[in-house]
């Protein structure tokens, strides 16, 4: 690295000094105003370069070329990369012209790129606006690659009517066309795997065998506390008064014995359901 900045600073100061040495501009210009007029009918001579002109534009090609250096060790290559394209073209002078024609190359080369797919529902989504740290980088996917400097980026993708995803990439040098897959909605489920997997089912008890079990047991309870209750007081009105007990007292011991049919009918046909589940396996 000390051999390449004295090196720099070399062809830094061989700038400064060609852009001082007379110009051949100006050395054209002179030449014109020492020269005699041309005699009528000969052709125009062409006009001698502004020395001014040729000045300014070796003055931006030593800014750019220090530009480019600064923005390269900060790592921010795609500003480097783009003050390198000026300072290397053919207007500049050829000892600083090398130097970015070089670092131009490695510079591309180190750049990172990432290449962003989008899909929804199986099908490829195009129009997808892509952010890259809050800044629009593209309205369209197109399958280019997007080129970035370097380190963590906050990417940020937009396609209506899709809730827009967010997400994290880590640029790494050198690393070209690194694929980023977007997702903005899951592919539907084919007839075959609906067929594989069985209808779902609108509504199931888990363990609904205990359920039904439950049931049963509640129905023989009330069959027995009911149906108990109710032949003991028939059998206390049969020897105390036997055809001349109160109405009322007969109608509850009716309802007792009712409700403890009920019981034992409830009891019965919940557990045969039970049992019938919990052979079928209803988990």
């Amino acid at each position: 690295m000390h051999v390449i900045g004295r090196r720099a600073s070399a062809r830094a100061l061989l700038a400064v000094a060609i852009s001082c040495a007379p110009t051949r501009a100006g050395a054209l210009a002179a030449g014109a105003e020492a020269a005699p007029p041309p005699a009528p009918g000969d052709p125009t001579p062409p006009a001698a370069p502004s020395a001014e002109g040729a000045d300014g534009a070796k003055a931006e090609c030593l800014a750019k070329y220090e530009e480019a250096q600064v923005a390269r060790r900060e790592r921010r290559l795609l500003a480097s990369r783009a003050a390198l394209r000026i300072c290397s073209g053919v207007a500049c002078p050829s000892a600083i012209r090398a130097d970015c024609v070089d670092w131009l190359d490695q510079v591309s080369h180190s750049l990172p790129s990432v290449v962003v797919t989008a899909r929804a529902r199986g099908a490829d989504v195009l129009a997808v606006k892509v952010f890259i740290d809050d800044k629009l980088a593209t309205e369209r996917l197109t399958g280019f690659a997007l080129e970035l400097d370097p380190g963590l980026h906050k990417f940020r993708f937009e396609s209506p009517p899709w809730p827009v995803i967010e997400r994290e990439v880590l640029a790494s040098e050198g690393v070209k066309d690194r694929r980023i897959e977007v997702e903005f909605a899951p592919p539907l489920p084919t007839a075959a795997q609906l067929a594989a997997h069985g209808e779902p089912r609108p509504f199931r008890l888990e363990r609904s065998d205990y359920v039904f079990g439950g049931i049963a047991l509640a129905g023989f309870a009330t069959l027995a506390y009911f149906g108990g209750t109710g032949l003991y007081d028939a059998s206390q009105y049969e020897d105390s008064c036997m055809s001349h007990c109160n109405h009322s007292d007969v109608e509850a011991v009716r309802t007792k014995l009712i409700i403890a049919d009920i019981g034992m009918a409830v009891g019965v046909v919940a557990l045969a359901v039970g049992l019938y589940l919990h052979g079928k396996g209803a988990f």
